[in-house]
Order: C-alpha cells, then structure tokens, then sequence
C-alpha cells in the first residue's frame, strides 16, 4: 500500500490543477481502499478537487467465493493448472496457490453471508481447510483434495479485512462507483456434497 500511496501523492503534486480519477479493477479495488483507510488525507485531496473520484470495476468488496473453489481444486483455471503443470499434481498447486496472500485475501471476508444464503463458514480457520479437504474427492485428481493455508497466511488475510471493515465508509460516497457483473456461474456459497 505504501506504493500506490506514494503513486497518489505523486499524481497529486504533479497535477494540482487537475482531478485524481482512481480506475480499479478486482483486487485493485481492494488495493485502493486499503490505501485510503491508511491514508485518508489522500481521499480528502482527491475528493477536494471537482471531477475527483474512485471508480471500482468488479472489485470483490465482501471477497470472493472463486477463491474458495479454486483453493479446493474446483474452479476450471486451477483445474486447467493442474493438467498443465508437468511437475505437479493439482494438490501441489493448491498449495502453491494456498500460499500466495493476495490469494488469501479473495477469501470472503469474516462473517460474510453471500447470495447462496448458505451457513457463514470461517475460511480464516485452517482446521476449515482441513475438514473442507477431508470430504473433497475428485474422480480426476484423488481424494481429499484441498490447498491447506497456515494460520500466519490466514491471520494476515483476516487482518485485512479487519482494517478494510475499520475504513469501510469513505467519506464523499457520490465519489464513487461501482461497476459489477455475475456470470452464470459465479460461486455464491458452499455446499458440501457428501
């Protein structure tokens, strides 16, 4: 966050006269608000200035219930990885990919509740990891399938969150847009299927 700090503070000197518009896609979305709840001044500059605005393009603002599929061997691009990759099976990627923070930080957020109205489950919990694996088999990959993140990867996801939900009402709302989509299958939940 300390870059796109800096980047701000930069395009805000360079060009006083002239409004700061934020385009930010996905996790940049994410990126974005972090950085104005670190810095709010910055926001405060931004929204000073007419025209001055965010604009967020299918940012996961509760997170993501792709990242869940994915980590569980179930979303078709790490599935596509798995066969691809000539080194390692797919439960080698999941824990590749169980190990990347922004990875972790798709995770949907603490007490989330998406469209699928399902139970609220604590991804942020490795012993979920462990029990969401131990009932995942798949007929092409093997039983028990699952990336298994460490508690220090999913303490600093959940951390996140927790600093996103501290600084989750910007002042200026009129300044910002959201822009968003679902596909035909976008996860919205968690169903296990035993």
């Amino acid at each position: 966050n300390l870059v796109s700090a800096d980047v701000l503070r930069d395009a805000l000197k360079q060009h006083p006269d002239q409004p700061v518009r934020i385009l930010a896609h996905s996790m940049g979305g994410l990126v974005t608000r972090a950085t104005l709840a670190q810095h709010p001044e910055l926001w405060a500059a931004i929204v000073k200035r007419e025209g001055g605005r965010l604009v967020m393009l299918g940012t996961p603002n509760h997170g993501s219930h792709l990242m869940v599929e994915t980590l569980l061997g179930r979303s078709d691009t790490i599935r596509m990885l798995g066969r691809l990759d000539l080194r390692n099976g797919l439960q080698q990627v999941l824990d590749i990919v169980a190990g990347y923070p922004g990875a972790l930080q798709l995770l949907p957020r603490p007490g989330f509740r998406d469209a699928g109205g399902d139970a609220v489950r604590d991804f942020f919990d490795p012993a979920a990891w462990q029990e969401l694996a131990g009932v995942n088999n798949d007929w092409w990959f093997g039983k028990h399938l699952g990336g298994r993140p460490t508690t220090v990867d999913l303490t600093t996801a959940k951390d996140f969150w927790a600093a996103l939900a501290a600084a989750s009402d910007l002042p200026n709302p009129e300044r910002i847009a959201y822009v968003y989509g679902q596909a035909e299958n976008t996860p919205c939940g968690l169903k296990l299927q035993l």
